[in-house]
């Protein structure tokens, strides 16, 4: 698969619940607005990133996603999601894996 070029800034968020901590990315790419979850807890993305027509788009299939895959596994639902903007290089430590951005 070949990588999505970041073109621009975007959204993330972190979900802690019930021994689950998610990271949610909605990013603008070269092919226009992106949405992926990350499981910290098992170390792996869990779907290929989403296309969507813009970013307030990804950020709410995010939020769908992230509660539809808590449900699934029979986890405490998500009341609110807090997401914080980043730019392009400037993201928040908790959002790095190794020193490298996750994205």
């Amino acid at each position: 698969m070949a990588e999505v070029p970041v073109a621009s800034s975007g959204f993330m968020a972190e979900v802690k619940a019930s021994g689950q901590r998610l990271r949610l990315v909605a990013t603008e790419t070269g092919y226009g607005a992106a949405a992926n979850i990350y499981s910290v807890t098992e170390m792996r993305w869990l779907s290929l990133p989403h296309f969507c027509l813009t970013l307030d788009v990804a950020r709410r299939w995010a939020e769908w996603e992230t509660r539809e895959y808590l449900r699934t596994i029979g986890k405490v639902p998500v009341l609110r999601i807090k997401w914080i903007c980043t730019k392009p290089g400037n993201l928040p430590r908790q959002f790095r894996l190794g020193g490298t951005p996750i994205l």
